[in-house]
Parts: C-alpha cells; structure tokens; sequence
C-alpha cells in the first residue's frame, strides 16, 4: 500500500469493476477480484490536491462514480481509483435561467428530487436514474427516455469544472452557447473520464409541466417504425416514444396473445395546450392504422422502469445462464430491415429476445436489444454464445448504415469498434496532449484487438 493522499477513503481499497456478465459470474464463482487504491476527495480543491499529487507519484489511475456502468469502462489496470461518490449536493440554482450547477458525484435521482421541490426537472430519466451520477452522463454521453424533447446530456450541459491529469483545472461556462471557435467543454462529453475528472456540473432544467399518456398498438414491427418516425418528422411534439417488439409488448401488457406491437407515448406541455398536443398525436396515429389502446395499459413498464439495481446481477449469477443489453442506432431508411432481422435471429435463437425503440430523432432511431441465453455446458459456453450475439448485433447495425452505441458508452464491449475511427483519432490527439504520461486510464483507447464485448474472453470453469 503507498503512502495516502489526503482524502476520504485514502488506505482503502475496492475492487475495480463493472456490471459486465462475465464479471459477475466471477464474483459469484468467489474468484479473486483485483483491488486497488481508492480516494474520494470531499470537495473540488481535494479533488485538485488528489490529482497533483498522483502526478507526482506517477501514479495511474481511472475515475469512478457509483460504478453501475454495464460496457466494461472501469475494466483498466489502474493503481488508483478516483471516486468523485463524495462530490455532491447542488451547489447553485438560477430559477430565471433555469440552470443548476452540481457535484459530478451527484446521483441523478437525488438531484431530480431536489429539482422537483423548486418546480423544475432535469428533463433526463435513464432507467439507471437512480443509481448514477451525473459526472458518469457526462462521461458516457448518456441519454433518458424522454429524449425527444430533451435530447441527451450533451444537450443539458452547458458548464463545468474539469482537472486534468497535470493539477490544472478548466472552467467552462455556464454559457447560453458557445460563442464561437472550437466547443471544449464537448470534447470531455463521452470521454469516459479518459481527459480529465469532472468535479462539477452545469445543467439546462426545465419547468415541470403536464403530461398526457398515449398507448396504441401496431401490427408489426415496420409500421411501429413508421408511426414513431412519423411522429417526429412530423414535428409532433413528443417527450417519450417507445416501441416494443412482440415478445416484449406481451411482457408489457401481461398477455402473451398480444397481436401487435405496443407504442409508448407521452407529450408535455402547459395546461392550456397539452390535451390538444395529445389530440394530435392520437389523429395522427390512428390515421397510421394504430389501435389505440387504454392510456394506463404500459403501466407495468412505469411501475418497473426504474428497478434495475440489481437487474444484471439477478440475470447472469446462475451458472450456464447470461443476460445482456446491447443499444445502438439506425438511420430511417433502414430501421424496419434492421429490427426484422435482429429480431427474426434472435427469436429464434434466444431464450428471450425484447427489442424496443426508445430514443427517435428526425433521422433514425435507438435499437435496445435484451438477450437472454442459456447452455447446459456451463458459463464458459454461454458468454462465448453471448460474445457472437454481440457481434451479430453490432454487425447487422454497420450493415445498414447504423452506429453501434448510443447512450451506455464505449468501455471495453465496443473498443475494437471505436479504436479505428476518426472520432478516436481525434480523441488520442487530445489524450496524448493532456496526459502524455498516461496516468488517466480509461478502457475505450486500451484493449488488444478483440472483438466485440473482450470482456467476455475471461476463462470461467
């Protein structure tokens, strides 16, 4: 053990990992997990102190927050975890320009929470909501159900407080926009906390106002994607819309003889004008064939959106069995080829298949797929049927001219994809400018040429 940092935590150790399902399946084995150096600084000066003085240790080390990241971002081989799980509380509210400003540590529940009390919300509702930071949004870019009204967090962020791995902090903003010249503040948003730590945040909030709930049916996967595109391109003023594949609108009606693919959608608007908004939407859904079904008929998807602290945990602790995400995009054009194939293999194949289309832009679409598996040979021979599943997804996305992430980051799941683009060329440039030392580890510019989801290639018995 080396000689402490002034900081909470210093002497402690945790281990360093994710919620990844061979990760998990090692812990429940009661294999040795690797351990290191944990500091959590309680303030930004700490937080500045912490990270001069493993400089001048040379020592390396990665960033984490609640660590509920499920991509493999924390799978580094760091000396030193920097937790910023001390870093919290709001620090400022402006009610008149609707901007909060907050620890990175903060966890997005509980500063939700507080935003309700004043009359505001943040407008960003991932299902993790309540076991994440906002410092791990801004890290992963990451993005919530409500996304087509608010868009992601790199929307919501319009400051920050950033100590790169050198001591030197960089203030940026809060600022109503850039005002011209390169956006720095964007190049940390997605990073994976590869750049520098993110002590504080800035934040758009929004006035909390009404909603309505709408839920029809379609009869089947191409005219759900054509509904939901419609929607948007049609400048329909939706906050969330999710569509569901049949496997997964059974599981959300509570009937298995559903006949047609669930919609979800919701709109948000003052008193005055969100009945009509929701008129609108209903007309024109009906005019797609829709079915409209009762407004409280996903209530179970409500109920249960939120209740995923243990979700990959319970999934994947049973020998032989395994359970995974996988979320991407897809341009319009091809959205109803993709989801016909993805789901026709994987209906087939799967134990289970759920795929669901949560986050739609003017020009494409988010994929979700869920994927439970299961081999009488043991866990070793389900995470390598898991690792082709993943390459069959992401594969099948490239195909039709999609992007093979959106919101849950790169990690080591989709670091083969990412090291070959220009995108992390770019970013390389800026690593090796702000930390040529390499004392910042993050696991989207490591790995060794695996394919997708390396984290799978661990041995299990």
């Amino acid at each position: 053990m080396t000689r402490a940092v002034a900081a909470e935590g210093a002497g402690e150790v945790i281990a360093l990992m994710d919620a990844t399902p061979s990760r998990i399946k090692a812990r429940a084995a009661g294999r040795p997990t690797r351990t290191v150096d944990v500091h959590r600084p309680r303030s930004f000066d700490e937080l500045v102190s912490v990270v001069k003085a493993l400089a001048a240790a040379r020592r390396s080390y990665t960033v984490v927050g609640a660590r509920s990241n499920v991509v493999g971002a924390l799978d580094t081989d760091a000396d030193v975890a920097l937790s910023t799980e001390l870093l919290t509380g709001v620090l400022a509210l402006d009610p008149v320009s609707q901007q909060v400003r907050v620890g990175a540590g903060m966890l997005g529940g509980a500063l939700e929470s507080r935003l309700a009390e004043q009359g505001f919300t943040l407008g960003q509702y991932p299902q993790s909501l309540h076991l994440s930071t906002v410092g791990g949004w801004v890290g992963t870019r990451a993005c919530g159900s409500s996304s087509a009204m608010y868009g992601g967090v790199e929307r919501s962020i319009i400051g920050a407080r950033i100590v790169v791995p050198s001591g030197e902090v960089l203030e940026f903003g809060p600022r109503v926009r850039p005002a011209g010249g390169l956006d720095g503040l964007a190049a940390f948003v997605g990073s994976e906390g590869s750049l520098g730590v993110v002590g504080e945040v800035t934040l758009r909030v929004y006035r909390r106002l009404p909603e309505r709930v709408v839920c029809f049916s379609f009869a089947d996967l191409g005219a759900l994607i054509t509904a939901q595109r419609e929607l948007v391109q049609g400048g329909y003023p939706v906050a969330m819309l999710r569509g569901h594949n049949l496997a997964e609108s059974a599981h959300i009606l509570g009937d298995r003889s559903v006949g047609g693919c669930l919609l979800i959608a919701t709109t948000v608007g003052p008193a005055s004008l969100v009945d009509a908004q929701c008129a609108a939407i209903v007309e024109r859904l009906r005019e797609l064939d829709g079915v409209r079904l009762p407004d409280d008929a996903a209530s179970r998807w409500f109920e249960e959106r939120y209740a995923v602290d243990s979700m990959m945990e319970d999934r994947n602790r049973a020998v032989g069995r395994a359970f995974d995400t996988v979320e991407a995009s897809v341009p319009w054009s091809s959205a109803p080829a993709c989801a016909r194939e993805l789901d026709e293999t994987f209906s087939g194949s799967a134990d289970r298949y759920f795929l669901h289309l949560s986050h739609a832009y003017e020009t494409g679409v988010c994929f979700y797929s869920l994927l439970w598996l299961s081999d009488e040979a043991g866990d070793s021979a389900v995470l390598a049927r898991l690792r082709d599943a993943w390459d069959l997804v992401l594969r099948s996305v490239e195909r039709h001219g999609g992007t093979v992430g959106h919101h849950h980051g790169i990690g080591a799941v989709r670091a083969d994809w990412y090291r070959g683009s220009d995108d992390a060329r770019v970013h390389r440039s800026l690593k090796d400018a702000w930390d040529p030392d390499g004392l910042l580890r993050a696991r989207l510019l490591a790995g060794e040429g695996r394919s997708a989801h390396p984290d799978l290639g661990v041995q299990l018995g």
